[in-house]
């Protein structure tokens, strides 16, 4: 007959192929594009050449090859006396996740502790890069519970002046990961009055 050719032996696999795809079989994966991809990119390649993450090397590698996006819009801070009365607090809320939240606790003495909360992680100690102004500061993080973890920070620690100076706060785990972003302005004063009700 005219216009009737034998079934090509290639359409079988493409045929069985795409079967398999109807069926469930794993695809292949998304591309991973873009330009928060290319952070990515950029903190794995510094893991990789510098890491583990607590490393100063590795620290500075970020801080100077991967710059992160820019700045997000301020969230006010606030700040007062604890609500026991024996000590104070300055803190905000990310940008992109309100139910993240960053704070600073102080008690007489001179204690400080860093919280960030709404974020899962393991107990810890976890090495969290706190970045201000594009600036690697390394914390160790230990978690309280409850998507919360905590940090002893000492005084004088070159890492609170840069809150108080800085525009922008990106803190990420180990892996790079961001894990909040937080507007730094108005932390100066919130922080200063918070210190003010420790001493």
């Amino acid at each position: 007959m005219r216009g009737t050719r034998p079934r090509s032996r290639r359409v079988l696999p493409i045929l069985a192929c795409a079967g398999m795809l109807a069926a469930g079989m794993p695809r292949p994966a998304a591309a991973q594009e873009g330009p928060e991809w290319e952070l990515q990119r950029c903190i794995w390649s510094c893991l990789s050449a510098f890491g583990p993450a607590d490393t100063p090397a590795y620290a500075a590698c970020v801080a100077q090859r991967c710059p992160s996006e820019a700045a997000p819009a301020p969230v006010p801070w606030a700040s007062g006396p604890t609500a026991d009365g024996r000590g104070a607090f300055a803190g905000t809320r990310s940008e992109a996740d309100p139910d993240v939240l960053f704070y600073l606790f102080c008690a007489p003495g001179g204690q400080r502790i860093l919280q960030l909360a709404g974020v899962e992680g393991s107990p810890g100690p976890n090495m969290l890069m706190l970045a201000v102004d594009g600036q690697g500061f390394p914390v160790s993080f230990t978690g309280a519970g409850d998507l919360s973890a905590l940090a002893s920070l000492p005084p004088g620690a070159p890492l609170l002046g840069a809150l108080m100076r800085g525009r922008s706060l990106e803190i990420r785990n180990g892996a790079g990961y961001t894990l909040g972003r937080f507007g730094l302005a108005g932390a100066g004063p919130a922080i200063s009055g918070a210190l003010a009700l420790c001493r």
